[in-house]
């Protein structure tokens, strides 16, 4: 059956819709306009709705999937109050988090049983710019990078509450966390560093520990890079073998191998790709990569070599102004 793909472009207010077919070909199938500047995205947990965060005018979008065509409809809106960076959904799928970076805080939302997102209930401040919030599945914990802190904070979810655990996990001074990506043992994760293109693999707290320690610290740049850093998207392969983030001033996509504890082993490559890379996803059978470029207003299409991780250059695609987030389903 033929995957679903989703493209934030805010500079002309739309959501573009595509099929994935199993031979890698995309198909246009709905332009989506939005009123407003549509950043990130994520499904419900059940996947049969797409909420957007959008500016000027702070809010959460709810739009409803069709179950075979893949085609949104509006089903409601909430306001937010700050301009949404990232957004994520509790592992009960009850509740709706939005970090705002320039506002220094993360919001709760309730989503109704209709599936609708509703107005916060609960806000967590004096986070110096949080630029994700991830849920570990399973798990009641959620990790929320404060860039401006060199901080991941950790949070325990307990009946629409953020509280705070009394660790976290100290990453290196002007690393500046972004984005994380977990590895489907639930035991390790990847934080990439936006200020300096590392990534710290960090092990994961459980619930016979909340202790939290960085495992490594890579360099996910050429070692000669001499630009600006300016790192901003990270994904696993849905068999744990791979590793792949996006670096902006360069616009280039760094492969990485795993090893079978989950451990970095070593830089498979990298690669060209379109201008300003911030968004990317990889599909449901780890076969297909899908890349934005923010600047070039393109999508680029690779195949994952399922042997070596290298990424192979199949299609480009044209795409709404400023594409910056993928989603797939």
């Amino acid at each position: 059956m033929n995957q679903k793909v989703y493209v934030a472009c805010p500079e002309n207010q739309e959501i573009h819709v595509f099929t994935l077919s199993t031979q890698g070909e995309l198909s246009l199938v709905q332009i989506v306009a939005v009123p407003g500047q549509v950043q990130p995205m994520v499904f419900s947990k059940n996947k049969s709705f797409l909420y957007v965060g959008i500016r000027p005018d702070f809010q959460v979008l709810s739009y409803a999937i069709a179950p075979e065509s893949g085609e949104l409809s509006f089903a409601g809106s909430a306001p937010l109050l700050g301009s949404p960076t990232h957004i994520a959904i509790d592992n009960t799928g009850k509740y709706f988090f939005s970090a705002s970076y320039s506002f220094n805080h993360v919001s709760i939302c309730p989503i109704s049983q209709e599936g609708i997102v509703e107005a916060p209930i609960h806000t967590i401040e004096g986070i110096c710019a949080p630029h994700s919030v991830n849920p570990i599945s399973d798990s009641n914990t959620i990790l929320i990078p404060a860039l401006k802190e060199d901080k991941i904070r950790v949070f325990n979810l307990a009946n629409g509450t953020l509280i705070e655990a009394d660790t976290a996990y100290m990453i290196q001074k002007g690393a500046g966390p972004r984005h994380i990506t977990f590895h489907n043992t639930k035991q390790i994760g990847y934080c990439l560093n936006e200020l300096d293109s590392t990534i710290s693999t960090i092990k994961l707290p459980d619930e016979n520990s909340t202790l939290v320690d960085i495992l490594q610290t890579h360099l996910s740049v050429p070692v000669d890079f001499n630009q600006t850093y300016w790192s901003a998207d990270i994904h696993i392969t849905p068999n744990n073998r791979f590793l792949y983030c996006s670096e902006r001033t360069s616009s280039l996509l760094t492969a990485i191998e795993l090893n079978s504890e989950g451990l970095i082993n070593k830089t498979i490559g990298y690669y060209d790709t379109e201008l300003q890379p911030r968004g990317f996803a990889i599909d449901t059978t780890g076969k297909f990569l899908i890349c934005a470029g923010q600047q070039s207003d393109k999508l680029s299409l690779y195949h994952i070599d399922q042997n070596s991780g290298e990424l192979l250059h199949r299609t480009q695609y044209s795409v709404g102004k400023g594409a910056m987030w993928v989603l797939i389903k």
